[in-house]
């Protein structure tokens, strides 16, 4: 949905649009392209966004916890072969 729409949305609701529209980035180049890109992919996509295929998680909260569980796991059965 582009602002336009969103704002009359809210607007035709008798509301004031609740999210902040300043999602828009000017860019100089290809290169400052590609900076934000991986920006976003790091801070955004996988910190922030819940996947449902991961248990509604930020894939790096998964990441964190599978570790954590392999970790876990490996030192048990390193204990039980002892």
């Amino acid at each position: 949905m582009n602002r336009e729409v969103h704002v009359r949305f809210w607007e035709s609701a008798g509301l004031r649009c609740p999210a902040p529209l300043n999602y828009r980035q000017e860019y100089r180049d290809l290169s400052d392209v590609l900076r934000f890109l991986r920006r976003f992919i790091e801070k955004v996509y996988n910190e922030k966004r819940l996947d449902s295929a991961l248990g509604y998680v930020p894939p790096t909260e998964f990441e964190t916890n599978l570790l954590v569980t392999r970790n876990c796991t490996g030192a048990a059965s390193r204990q039980l072969s002892v």
